[in-house]
């Protein structure tokens, strides 16, 4: 009780009448239970006093033949149960309790509606009398029960906070952890406990000791523009619902096209023809603005992007949503063009130009301490998005990459530098929280982190932010190389090679670049690596006047290439890498006879000896340029499997018809074609781990069940 913990209190209270209940000293148990009553009383919790003397009545005075002493407790909690309007002392009608606690919440409604309620060192909230959760509001008239919520534990420095939500929406957090027994406080983001929920009679004896706070803190401007915020004080609580209107439908099984149509619909319809008619700044109307919250919002959640990736109102929507979007397509709905009424980066930087930087500062969490007390704002997605919630609201949106591409206008560079460290959990920032969650992506996640690293890089290096767009084409080269999308890492390499040269910094340059060789060095892909070393000291450091360096960088190169029995002129195309390659196939010609080559979780095949599109044979004396073409992407439970193919059969299929992928059923995408050293590299390592596996059954294994897959 001295500590605030009233919940606490109540439990050790339990316990101690528990074990009061097998005292066989009478007058030990008529002290230690009036000691009880009285830690209670003195901070005015007359009910929860009551509820002690009962119990201490019912199950310890009355078994120790202490009858008059049982009486008189008894009298006394009827006597205070009674003036609070309770008839029942064992608390088991919980219709009229729920109909006492609606008449105290009624009665400090006035309060409730300005400044709300304070005791000691917590402030008890019940905004425009609705759950700040389920967005229920409160009816004295409706059967509803409420209760008290720790929405943020007090501290030495700093007030603590109890909401008023609905009892159903307790059930509800519980209900979201499943089976789990660690079931998360949705805002602190520790375990949920008894603690943290206050109901019945110590839920009445808060409200009635509580004083209305004098304090009025003045709310600082959201938006920079008058009539923006005036149409969201006179509009959010109509807004709030219909985020509640698109909760049910997802939750309730609706397809999600459907709900995040109706959503966008439900917000533009929101304030009426009023709304339309201040034209604010920039050429910015309300209507615009309701579509940007609209848009914006459902950008930053998984579902809200399927729909909005799949081309939103003005484009057919997929019955299954795959976000592998090519590159391209990716590109023009995410920067967005005048007639696109989709989430674009463009109205994203509308709304974030519309806030004032008291709002902008507060939606950076930069503390571990305030990522454990303070709401959830700051999200970070797989794909390196980063969601803000609008200060004061329940609105979020995502910072898409125009936001990220003006100084000017976006995020500056220092914001962005202290979003990318600031901590959404403890011990967890956004940047850490990606790195933590690719860990565990599955490999159609790990193409899309790829596909959108590719976006955001070129936005970045369109707007001359090269550093920043080394580490996205490098995050993106890492997940491709996991996902076994080779053809994707080289493209991402090659980018981030090309970054790092306009970026101008040396140290940068070696760090980046041989994080990049170990990358393709862990993959079991020496040559690629050797490639980037070569690239390394041809473009960077003996431009830079690194000669020392760059021959360090070739010699180290060399003798990669010398250990897989090749000469350093291999890494650059031509006639000799070309050779090479045919050299590697013809070598494997026995291997592809019983079966096809592995490599990780990839299957490299080469039926018959012939490409498969054109039926071409393969001659190892014939100068034919050989690679290799995806014929299905590795998912979950299912391997990637590349073909060996000639240059002609890419060449048909890059002029043929509207360049289809002939097995995917999708955009053929310049990823798909692996070619030069990759093709070696990739031959020389999946012909040897083959080998290896056929050699080497596991212990677990029985030898027959080692042999290639034969092929049907």
């Amino acid at each position: 009780m001295c500590g605030d913990d009233w919940g606490g209190a109540v439990l050790y209270c339990e316990q101690a009448l528990s074990n009061l209940k097998i005292c066989a000293d009478a007058r030990l148990a008529m002290l230690l239970g009036g000691r009880l009553k009285q830690a209670f009383d003195a901070r005015g919790f007359t009910l929860s006093g009551a509820e002690v003397a009962w119990a201490l009545a019912e199950h310890v005075l009355e078994p120790l033949g202490l009858a008059q002493s049982a009486a008189r407790h008894r009298q006394q909690a009827t006597q205070c149960f009674e003036a609070a309007g309770l008839t029942d002392p064992a608390a088991s009608d919980r219709r009229q309790m729920a109909g006492v606690i609606r008449d105290v919440l009624s009665a400090h409604s006035a309060a409730f509606s300005t400044s709300g309620l304070t005791l000691a060192s917590y402030d008890v909230r019940f905004d425009d009398m609705e759950d700040r959760w389920s967005r229920e509001r409160f009816d004295p008239n409706d059967d509803v029960e409420w209760c008290l919520m720790r929405s943020l534990p007090s501290g030495t420095d700093r007030q603590g906070v109890l909401d008023v939500i609905a009892a159903r929406t307790v059930n509800r957090f519980h209900a979201s952890g499943g089976q789990k027994p660690d079931r998360l406080h949705p805002l602190t983001r520790e375990t949920l406990s008894k603690r943290d929920f206050y109901v019945g009679r110590l839920m009445l004896d808060i409200m009635n000791v509580a004083k209305q706070n004098t304090e009025v803190k003045a709310q600082p401007a959201i938006w920079k523009n008058a009539a923006l915020q005036q149409f969201m004080d006179d509009n959010l609580s109509s807004l709030h619902t219909c985020i509640d209107r698109l909760d049910e439908k997802l939750l309730g099984g609706a397809a999600p096209e459907d709900a995040c149509e109706a959503f966008v619909a439900d917000v533009t319809g929101v304030g009426g023809w009023g709304g339309l008619k201040p034209l604010l700044a920039g050429n910015f109307q309300v209507g615009d603005f309701r579509v940007a919250l609209a848009e914006c919002f459902l950008a930053s959640f998984p579902a809200g992007q399927a729909y909005l990736v799949n081309g939103g109102r003005n484009f057919p929507v997929t019955h299954r949503f795959r976000p592998r979007t090519s590159p391209s397509s990716l590109t023009n709905r995410l920067i967005g063009e005048p007639d696109f009424p989709v989430a674009t980066g463009e109205r994203s930087l509308r709304l974030l130009q519309s806030l004032t930087p008291e709002a902008r500062a507060a939606m950076l969490l930069q503390t571990q301490d305030a990522a454990r007390t303070a709401s959830k704002s700051t999200t970070a997605f797989l794909y390196g998005l980063i969601a803000l919630t609008i200060p004061g609201t329940r609105w979020r949106f995502a910072l898409m990459p125009s936001c990220i591409g003006d100084v000017a206008a976006g995020v500056t560079a220092e914001e962005l530098a202290r979003l990318k460290e600031t901590f959404v959990a403890p011990g967890e920032t956004i940047r850490q929280g990606i790195a933590n969650a690719s860990a565990r992506a599955t490999p159609e996640v790990l193409r899309s982190m790829a596909d959108w690293a590719s976006v955001l890089g070129e936005r970045y290096a369109a707007a001359g932010r090269h550093e920043f767009a080394v580490d996205e084409f490098r995050n993106g080269c890492e997940a491709a190389l996991r996902a076994d999308a080779w053809g994707v890492a080289a493209i991402m390499c090659h980018a981030a090679l090309d970054s790092l040269r306009a970026f101008g910094s040396i140290d940068a340059a070696q760090a980046v670049g041989m994080q990049l060789v170990k990358m393709f060095e862990d993959q079991r892909l020496p040559l690629f690596a050797a490639a980037i070393r070569c690239r390394l000291a041809d473009r960077i450091f003996d431009v830079w006047n690194r000669q020392e360096t760059a021959a360090a960088m070739r010699c180290a190169a060399k003798e990669i290439c010398q250990a897989r029995g090749v000469i350093t002129d291999v890494l650059v195309a031509g006639d000799r890498l070309n050779h090479a390659v045919r050299a590697a196939i013809e070598a494997r010609r026995t291997q592809w006879q019983s079966g096809d080559l592995k490599l990780h979780r990839s299957s490299i095949r080469f039926d018959n000896m012939q490409d498969r599109y054109l039926r071409n044979d393969f001659d190892p004396c014939e100068n034919r340029a050989w690679g290799l073409l995806v014929r299905t992407e590795r998912e979950s439970g299912r391997d990637a499997i590349y073909d060996v193919v000639s240059y002609e059969t890419v060449e048909l299929l890059n002029t043929h018809g509207n360049q289809l992928h002939p097995t995917m059923f999708r955009d053929l995408r310049a990823d798909d074609f692996i070619d030069g050293v990759l093709v070696l590299d990739i031959l020389q390592a999946a012909g040897e781990m083959s080998v290896a596996q056929v050699a080497v059954p596991s212990e677990d294994t029985p030898v027959d069940k080692a042999k290639p897959r034969q092929r049907r």
